[in-house]
């Protein structure tokens, strides 16, 4: 995770063409980097950068001096964006805006892990839905509001562990209903009325409400694990699964260990981190996927790679080691081109060599990663201070984006209807962390749009605010709150929340 960046962008420009861009790299940092258009054209050559493998030196040494030289993409994005400069780890999307881990969207803004959804703002794992606000793990959805763990539901707001609801608000739990309020059932008058009375584009009104919807998910009983059809398999948000072990957000998967957040197909994986589709006997790697195969130790390679040993950004490419943004070829080393008989011999010397350095088998040292640990995704699930980071040798980036004290407006209206035009020229501070941000004009229709009030949190907090809603990667032993059984779950011991064993949990919501 420490190698993977899906938190900040800069300002960079590309060392082809000169043109200013939107960069995954802080100013300062030492790797040259091109614009999209000029990473993915012909006009370079990365074989140029090759070079020759010494025995006398530390693999890792020479891996990392060829990583700094050959250029890298501004950002992880593919060429099937539209108007979505501002995104990264991000593809096939159109008039996005920074959206993280996102593919096949439209109209989305300040989003991570969005799929197939278009119209979506404010959300974390949202796929294939439309109109969602503040949503976490939602699926085929329209409308949400301020909701989580929901699969197709509709105009609702303030709903969790709801399936096939429509018209619903400060509901917990339920299956198949429509119109109800704090899981009451109302006729369509009564429910007419109530949402009148609760003002929901009312700033205040929508605090108050949240504070109703903490209260209530106290008071409601939880599953151990939110899993679905699942054989032999332990982990959490697992999905159509098969002997799949501490896997989590995860989907069709099957002969796997330790794997997360892989989507449409892994077999036979070990130790995977970000991506997936079709992906079978890979280990140790980060951000694989697309028809891929037999891949160790690899960074972001995809598009049919093959029998790769301890590449980085490669497309379409099979049986290299050690090679750094290659497309479209086969038998390099430290992106030298060689004859098949040549490769297999030198590859044979180079794994020997490194089994005596003890470094192979190991994934790329942390000291030499492309970013500062705090720009990484491991900062997420991992938190270090600048002191513990330094004090490994980690890199760290001690000039993050962000501005502070330019603030041009104090005070925000507290219902929508009341919000000027003018607020998208204006300066925010962040109630929070004090950090400077802006509404932009897609997002103040949005707001009006959905009668939702102008946030007092910046993009990155309310990130964060999202991400903590959302249970650890971790699995602990408790005792069902019902019947008593010893399960696995993801609620720790220690915390408040009724936990109910599967079989306890699907009488009592069906």
């Amino acid at each position: 995770m420490a190698w993977y960046t899906e938190r900040y962008l800069y300002s960079g420009q590309c060392g082809l063409c000169r043109k200013n861009v939107v960069s995954q790299f802080a100013t300062g940092n030492p790797r040259t980097q091109y614009c999209l258009d000029c990473w993915w054209s012909d006009k370079w050559d990365p074989l140029s950068y090759g070079r020759a493998y010494d025995p006398n030196r530390l693999f890792f040494d020479q891996f990392h001096e060829l990583e700094l030289a050959v250029p890298y993409a501004c950002t992880t994005n593919d060429t099937v964006l539209l108007n979505s400069d501002y995104t990264h780890q991000t593809g096939h999307s159109k008039n996005c805006y920074l959206v993280f881990h996102t593919s096949l969207c439209e109209d989305c803004y300040y989003g991570y892990g969005v799929k197939k959804s278009r119209n979506c703002m404010d959300v974390h794992y949202c796929h294939e839905s439309e109109l969602c606000y503040e949503c976490v793990d939602v699926l085929g959805c329209y409308g949400l509001t301020w909701c989580q763990d929901c699969q197709n539901c509709s105009e609702s707001r303030f709903l969790r562990d709801c399936i096939g609801c429509s018209e619903c608000i400060l509901c917990i739990g339920l299956r198949n209903k429509k119109h109800c309020f704090l899981n009451e059932q109302l006729t369509p008058e009564e429910y007419r009325q109530r949402c009148a009375e609760a003002q929901t584009g009312s700033y205040s009104m929508s605090q108050a409400m949240m504070a109703k919807y903490r209260e209530l998910q106290l008071r409601h009983h939880w599953k151990c694990l939110q899993t679905e059809m699942t054989e032999d398999s332990t982990g959490n948000y697992l999905y159509r699964a098969r002997d799949a072990q501490h896997c989590f957000d995860c989907s069709d998967i099957e002969h796997s260990r330790y794997c997360s957040q892989l989507q449409l197909g892994t077999r036979f994986c070990h130790d995977i981190f970000q991506f997936g589709i079709e992906i079978e006997l890979c280990y140790d790697s980060l951000s694989i996927g697309y028809n891929s195969y037999d891949l160790a130790f690899c960074v972001t390679c995809m598009e049919s790679a093959a029998r790769l040993r301890y590449c980085m950004y490669c497309f379409g490419v099979s049986d290299c080691f050690g090679c750094v943004q290659l497309r479209h070829r086969k038998f390099c080393i430290l992106n030298k081109q060689y004859t098949e008989n040549e490769y297999h011999s030198l590859r044979t010397q180079i794994i020997a060599k490194m089994t005596a350095d003890k470094e192979y088998g190991e994934f790329f040292p942390m000291q030499h990663c492309a970013s500062g640990y705090n720009e990484s995704t491991a900062q997420w699930w991992y938190p270090k201070t600048k002191d513990d980071a330094m004090a490994n040798g980690w890199p760290w980036e001690d000039n993050l984006p962000r501005t502070e004290g330019k603030e041009t407006l104090d005070n925000l209206h507290d219902r929508i209807d009341e919000v000027p035009d003018d607020v998208t020229g204006k300066v925010l501070r962040c109630e929070k962390c004090a950090r400077n941000f802006k509404i932009i004009a897609q997002e103040l229709a949005f707001y009006r749009l959905r009668s939702i009030p102008v946030p007092r949190r910046c993009f990155d907090c309310r990130r964060m605010d999202r991400f903590h809603l959302r249970n650890p990667r971790k699995l602990w032993g408790r005792a069902c709150a019902k019947c008593g059984k010893s399960m696995e779950t993801s609620y720790s011991p220690e915390r408040p929340e009724t936990v109910y064993c599967e079989e306890c949990y699907l009488k009592e919501v069906y």
